[in-house]
């Protein structure tokens, strides 16, 4: 989802990330997010990995304003993420 400017957002981002070829590796984060314009704070909340471990990431937001997710587990994984929040306009 773009939440680009104008405009500010606030909400909880849940992302999950799971190993295509080992589904017992697989990690949960929720976030609190804030952010404006372009720009956003990603704070996690709570973490939960899987019995084989955790597949790593990060979560950013790029100039142009698109939340972007990127593996750093080095495996071929599965994701989703789902926002829920509130959007201001000033």
């Amino acid at each position: 989802n773009v939440f680009g400017a104008p405009g500010s957002f606030v909400g909880i981002l849940s992302v999950n990330s799971t190993r295509l070829n080992f589904v017992a590796q697989s990690r949960r984060t929720v976030y609190a997010v804030a952010g404006y314009g372009s720009t956003a704070t990603f704070t996690p909340l709570a973490s939960q990995d899987g019995s084989g471990g955790g597949a790593s990431f990060t979560v950013a937001m790029n100039g142009n304003g698109v939340i972007r997710f990127t593996d750093t587990s080095g495996n071929d994984v599965r994701v989703s993420m789902a926002f829920f929040g509130a959007r201001g306009f000033a």
